[in-house]
């Protein structure tokens, strides 16, 4: 699960980054905004998924940790 808290922290630096530049500096040209815009959408769908999928395995992880302990415990 270390590795997809990483990716998930990794991405969300990314998108954070992604939006404060284009708060602080937006693009001149239309053509570079709208470049920029489909990146931060995409970074924002990857968070999402990556998210949903650490979330899925941590919710994994904790109903086998219990299925174990309840063996060992029988």
């Amino acid at each position: 699960m270390g590795r997809l808290n990483d990716a998930r922290d990794r991405l969300s630096a990314a998108v954070a980054r992604l939006e404060q530049v284009l708060t602080e500096n937006p693009p001149a040209d239309d053509t570079a905004n709208a470049s920029l815009q489909r990146e931060l959408a995409a970074l924002q769908v990857k968070y999402s998924e990556v998210s949903a999928a650490a979330s899925d395995v941590g919710g994994q992880l904790d109903q086998t940790i219990a299925r174990l302990e309840a063996a060992l415990e029988s």
